[in-house]
Parts: C-alpha cells; structure tokens; sequence
C-alpha cells in the first residue's frame, strides 16, 4: 500500500519516550525526589485494572477507570490491606469475563442484548 509501517512504529516510539522522559523530569521536579518503590509492581497492576476497567479503545474509558478504581482505593478497598492484590486481580478477572470492552461497552452489550 505504500505505506512505511515501521517508520511510523519507531516515530511512535519515540514520541512515547519523550512524553514518558518529560512526565518523569516533572513528576521527579515535583517531589524533589525520586524513589524506585514508588512505581513498583502493584502500581503497574493498578493502572492495568484502570485500563481494563474502563475500556482500552476509548478515552473517556480511561478516565472513567482510573477515577473508579482511585475512588475505590481510597473508600473501599483500605478495608482489604492484606487481600488488596486479590481483590484487584478479581476486578481484573470479572472485567476480562464479562467486560470485555471496559465499562464503555457496557452500553452495547445491553443493545444486543435486547436485539435478539
């Protein structure tokens, strides 16, 4: 088709690093400091469950995901110190299941629904 696909994919990748290169110098200005168990593996887990929960193909998925499950960390889920991985591997589980599309497609599952 004439179009250089592997161009595009490094000129994206580029893009991505500069973006996370400029998040990281204002985030590491911010606090003052930098510390590697800030981003550790439970936060990395976190944003993939903000992700899911909402919708991968949608933005305002992303956003309804990330306030939902900061929203959830804050009110609920402190009463699960110790069980908080296992409740959002569970969130995590039932949103792959049965979500597949994030909260976003919620709208279309219950149009085909009534469809048939």
């Amino acid at each position: 088709m004439g179009v250089d696909i592997s161009r595009f994919k490094i000129i994206v990748f580029v893009y991505s690093a500069i973006l996370a290169s400029l998040a990281g110098s204002l985030y590491a200005h911010y606090l003052n400091f930098i510390n590697p168990s800030t981003f550790d593996l439970f936060f990395s887990i976190k944003l993939l469950i903000m992700i899911a929960l909402g919708g991968m193909h949608n933005i305002w998925g992303a956003i309804i995901g990330a306030g939902l499950i900061t929203f959830m960390s804050y009110e609920w889920l402190h009463y699960f110190k110790e069980l908080e991985v296992i409740v959002y591997g569970a969130i995590l589980l039932i949103i792959t299941i049965f979500f597949p599309n994030g909260l976003v497609g919620v709208p279309g599952i219950i149009k085909d629904f009534f469809r048939r």
